[in-house]
């Protein structure tokens, strides 16, 4: 298939996943031109000018902008372009089921089975060594990567830790890795943790630091932007043996781990914590629980697959 991708040029990650759905597209036939964005305006655009498109939904782009601004006439033109873009395009890719669904009531739209694809964010490969770090399932080393911006639940994942951190669990200690090291600082103070580190580093040198950690926090707050959400962090985790504390309202990821057993959700979490710390945590039983996960859920080969399957359908 001819395709063209419409990159988003201050995103990697987005195009890694564009780039997914075009390799899939280079395996079908069709001598049609079609359109691959994930970006409102391209689809609308695309289709205006008589091309064909598929269109990925990353996120709920109108209740995301609803939450960084209160400018009600943007946001009105915000949905006219997601309703057009959704409507008009050829083929769907979405994050999540909650998110396909969301869209559905929202804008009143039908997806038809082989109009549409599940395809979860996720931008690591696993990483064996990392399971058989020296002592990593013994010492019960708590990990927070990112940012300090209000939507990461920074002071929900302090105030969890120092929940656990209270009820005298031996040898814990949360590590922070964020650019914002004087407000996390600031935070960590106020929520009054004893034992704690905040550094700074890279992509790769995090790798290295999750190499040693045993668990990660993914905590968010119960809304339709977190909802309908696949955070790449959770991956991240996993690929490293980081045994993820994840909130249930992040759905996709809670249907998958309800069939895991080294994962926390948020409300177990001191029982499950406790439950993990008096049993000897084998890594080989780790990974194979993991490597399943990424089979399916987080495989490039697998969705590459199944995109091809749906767009040969689609695109004859």
């Amino acid at each position: 298939m001819k395709h063209e991708v419409v990159r988003c040029s201050n995103s990697v990650v987005t195009d890694y996943y564009l780039d997914i759905i075009g390799k899939a597209c280079e395996q079908v036939k069709c001598d049609k031109k079609v359109t691959i964005t994930a970006r409102y305006r391209d689809a609308v655009v695309a289709k205006l000018q008589g091309k064909r498109v598929i269109f990925w939904s990353q996120g709920v782009g109108p209740e995301e902008f609803a939450m960084r601004h209160n400018n009600k006439i943007k946001l009105f033109f915000v949905n006219v372009m997601a309703y057009l873009a959704l409507r008009w395009s050829d083929f769907s890719v979405f994050v999540s089921k909650a998110m396909k669904e969301h869209y559905e009531k929202k804008y009143r739209i039908r997806f038809a089975e082989q109009k549409y694809y599940i395809m979860p964010c996720y931008n690591t490969i696993l990483r064996k060594d990392a399971f058989y770090e020296k002592e990593k399932y013994v010492n019960n080393t708590f990990v927070y990567t990112g940012s300090m911006e209000k939507w990461q639940g920074v002071p929900h994942i302090l105030e969890c830790y120092k929940q656990i951190e209270d009820s005298g669990l031996p040898k814990a200690k949360l590590e922070i890795y964020t650019a914002e090291q004087e407000t996390a600082e600031q935070l960590v103070k106020e929520a009054g943790i004893r034992n704690y580190s905040i550094g700074c580093c890279t992509n790769d040198e995090l790798q290295i630091v999750l190499g040693r950690v045993k668990y990660g926090f993914i905590l968010r707050e119960d809304n339709v932007v977190n909802r309908v959400s696949t955070p790449t962090k959770i991956s991240t985790y996993l690929a490293n043996g980081v045994i993820p504390i994840y909130s249930k309202c992040i759905s996709s990821f809670h249907e998958v781990a309800s069939k895991m057993t080294y994962v926390v959700e948020e409300e177990d979490v001191e029982k499950k914590i406790h439950a993990f710390d008096s049993m000897k945590i084998e890594s080989g039983s780790v990974l194979k629980e993991y490597q399943q996960v990424f089979k399916t859920y987080y495989s490039n080969e697998y969705h590459e697959s199944n995109l091809i399957e749906r767009l040969s359908k689609i695109f004859k």
